[in-house]
């Protein structure tokens, strides 16, 4: 409700601003100031990091005659009217094995991406776009793969519309491009831009895409710094709230030659743009927990940029070397287009380090053995919700000998606690006495202080190794299990795993060493099954299902332990 309020104060005042705005520019309207994006550019220039400028859209800069320098060569003067080719607008079809994309001629960008096989993915996108990979709501201001240059030799204005080049274009006998070829004349002659996309016939999910700028001026030489953008949408409704902490969301991700760099729309949005100028970029893009769009350019290039811009959009901006074209030659600027799934295979297939978009974190040395192996128990059962119970055993096994020595150690440690009681009491008087004494109890019994606690800290990595290998797995997106698990990437719709994940614990505590006349330790337990539960509502189903059966074996393995235990003779001081 408090959502719908606002919704409706945002609109109002956005209806009150747009009027006030718009007698302003009718009565008094102003000289056009210099934007915003110029000023950082022209900023970034004098500090010597030209590839991070964002372009100008400055309209007075655009409307002004201007002449080009050439070096060696006289200027040329681009001050005759001239009219551009009044050229229609269309949307075309690339299309492959594995991916059906979605083109126009205007600006020559990617306007949807469909994966096609397996058809898994198929559903992939927003609920008003299912299978939309892209997925930018109608009337969006900006599409992935969009080039722009940031000097004055080639002027390529917002929104130009290309010309399909059919001669040079395949298309089979269902109108499916398997390449298209776009093409862009200067209205003064000066230059052409051919850009062409042509779907990989070996590599899944990658689309080469190739830009000529040829100088067809006699006069003088074309110098520039070209840029190659790549954007995604990021729903203002997928927000992180306490229990989700960590939807789907989209980030800006670019690997170079030192490090993976990587930041989130809403670190974006609250901080601003990020460049990467340091070093040189190897490949760049955006992407979700799931999937990703990137490209590989042929040669390094000297800059990656991420931003926030048209508000909800996170914008990956690869800027290349600047470069010069003499008369009559042509330079070309290749790029490996990916648009798919984050499968580590699949990436690994295209270049080793995109496999390292998958951000498994510092615990990456234990979370991609973990994904070996479950997709090796997946081609021996070929369902992924039964490949994780028999991971959950293999580790629940492997870890059998540590756990037993925990909970033996807990064990001993609450046999030993009237003990401890009786100590305190007799020498309530002299603290060190009551030490030496708890000390010679402990050693006389066997018993560890740390004993309980040392090996569950050396399961940590194995255990949140197989978390951020579960909880990145795109093999997991629609995968199908029982009833009615058929996504085990998305929260289990009846909830019915996080309880029995809750009662799992419940139990799990009671069986614990925990002093119930402690007070603060009572209530700690009955709140702890509660407060995971919670957790683990909108966290994945595949990773809930492992948690809820690693802890049902705990529970077990518990009880096994404490049986034996009962036995014992009680424990004496003397």
């Amino acid at each position: 409700m408090q959502n719908t309020v606002d919704r409706k104060r945002f609109f109002l005042a956005m209806m009150i601003s747009g009027a006030i705005l718009l007698l302003w520019q009718i009565f008094l309207a102003p000289e056009p100031p210099v934007s915003k994006n110029k000023q950082t550019a022209e900023n970034q220039v004098e500090a010597g990091q030209e590839g991070a400028a964002i372009k100008s859209a400055d309209p007075a800069d655009k409307a002004a005659p201007k002449k080009v320098a050439a070096a060696d060569s006289e200027v040329v003067d681009d001050q005759a009217p001239v009219q551009a080719r009044d050229i229609p607008t269309r949307e075309d079809v690339l299309g492959g094995e594995h991916l059906k994309v979605g083109v126009t001629n205007k600006e020559a960008v990617v306007t949807s991406v469909r994966i096609l096989k397996p058809s898994q993915y198929a559903g992939t996108g927003p609920e008003d776009k299912p299978g939309d990979l892209v997925g930018f709501p109608e009337g969006a201001p900006q599409y992935p793969f969009g080039i722009s240059f940031l000097g004055k030799g080639v002027e390529l204005p917002d929104s130009t519309v290309f010309e399909v080049v059919e001669s040079a274009s395949e298309k089979s006998t269902e109108g499916v491009y398997s390449k298209i070829v776009y093409r862009h004349e200067d209205p003064r002659g000066r230059f052409t831009i051919d850009k062409s996309y042509t779907v990989d016939s070996k590599l899944p999910y990658i689309v080469n895409m190739d830009v000529a700028i040829t100088n067809t001026s006699s006069q003088g030489r074309l110098d520039d710094t070209m840029a190659l953008d790549i954007l995604r949408w990021n729903d203002p409704d997928a927000e992180s709230s306490f229990l989700d902490f960590q939807p789907i969301q989209t980030e800006g991700v670019c690997k170079t030659t030192d490090d993976i760099e990587r930041e989130t729309y809403s670190t974006l949005n609250k901080d601003g743009p990020v460049a990467f100028g340091e070093f040189q970029t190897i490949w760049g893009g955006v992407d979700t927990r799931y999937f990703m769009l990137a490209a590989i350019p042929g040669e390094m290039v000297d800059n990656c940029e991420f931003s926030v811009v048209h508000k909800d959009y996170v914008r990956t901006r690869l800027t290349g070397a600047p470069f010069s074209v003499e008369p009559g030659k042509t330079v070309t600027f290749s790029n490996q287009l990916f648009m798919g799934p984050k499968d580590v295979d699949v990436l690994g297939e295209v270049r080793p380090d995109l496999t390292e978009s998958v951000d498994y974190g510092i615990f990456a040395f234990v979370a991609r053995p973990m994904r070996w192996s479950l997709n090796q128990l997946f081609g021996l059962v070929g369902n992924w919700g039964l490949a994780i119970i028999l991971l959950t055993f293999i580790i629940r096994a492997l870890l059998w000998p540590v756990n037993m020595k925990a909970y033996s150690s807990m064990e001993r440690m609450k046999a030993v606690q009237p003990l401890l009681a009786e100590i305190k009491e007799k020498y309530k008087d002299d603290k060190q006495r009551q030490t030496e004494e708890t000390m010679k109890a402990f050693k006389k019994h066997n018993v560890s202080p740390a004993g309980g606690c040392l090996p569950m800290i050396l399961q940590m990595p194995v255990l949140y190794g197989l978390y951020v290998c579960i909880y990145n797995s795109v093999d997991l997106y629609n995968a199908n299990f029982v009833l009615w698990y058929t996504d085990l990437a998305s929260p289990d719709p009846y909830y019915a795993l996080p309880i029995l994940m809750g009662v799992a614990m419940f139990f799990q505590q009671r069986l614990s060493s925990v002093d119930t006349s402690n007070k603060q330790a009572a209530m700690m337990m009955k709140i702890m099954p509660v407060m995971f539960t919670a957790f683990m509502l909108f966290l994945p189903s595949g990773l809930v299902l492992y948690y809820a059966l690693s802890l049902l074996i705990g529970v077990a393995q518990q009880y096994f332990i404490r049986k034996k235990f009962e036995g014992e003779p009680e424990l004496t001081l003397d």
